[in-house]
């Protein structure tokens, strides 16, 4: 387990920085729109663009685990009598902000 560990710190770390030059690569490009997804919560497009690079990424290279961003939880939220409950199963889960 202790290699497998080592292998998705690399690879997070590898992705956040792809992720991480293409938010600066918008907001230098005065290319970032903001919007609200509640009251008062905004969201702008570099940080769904950057939701998704590292979705992608982590869909591709470990399409078994599960994935929660505060973007988009889609996929990894089961309804189940009216109560939201969180995938688990498989070998990991990628939570990120």
């Amino acid at each position: 387990m202790k290699d497998k560990a080592l292998e998705w710190a690399k690879f997070a770390e590898r992705v956040i920085r792809i992720a991480g030059k293409k938010m600066i690569e918008l907001r230098t490009e005065s290319l970032v729109e903001v919007t609200y997804k509640n009251v008062g919560e905004l969201v702008t497009s570099a940080d769904i663009a950057s939701d998704n690079i590292i979705r992608d990424a982590i869909a591709s290279s470990y399409p078994e685990h599960g994935i929660l961003s505060e973007e988009n939880s889609g996929g990894v939220w089961a309804k189940r009598k009216g109560v939201f409950l969180m995938r688990l199963e498989g070998e990991g889960v990628w939570i990120f902000q």
